[in-house]
């Protein structure tokens, strides 16, 4: 089996697939190149010759320490029912 990297027009890697033998044909516009040693992922880029990974997603902001994270009230605390 071959694993091959989905490359559009602009270089971005479109997607990643699993053939066996060579009677697979990329959508119109797209070329494909063999992944050898790293498997490349969707959203690099495959460029004259060169693979670059995606960028990393951004970091989650930080936890306000001031939110207040006690479950709500029930309505029927909220009610005084017991």
């Amino acid at each position: 089996m071959t694993t091959l990297a989905v490359i559009d027009s602009t270089g971005t890697i479109v997607n990643r697939v699993v053939i066996e033998g060579d009677a697979w044909t990329p959508p119109e516009g797209c070329t494909t190149v063999e992944e050898t040693d790293t498997p490349f992922a969707i959203g690099g880029t495959y460029i004259d010759g060169i693979y670059t990974p995606p960028p990393s997603p951004p970091a989650p902001p930080p936890i306000n320490p001031n939110l207040d994270t006690k479950p709500a009230r029930t309505a029927a605390q909220i009610l005084g029912a017991a």
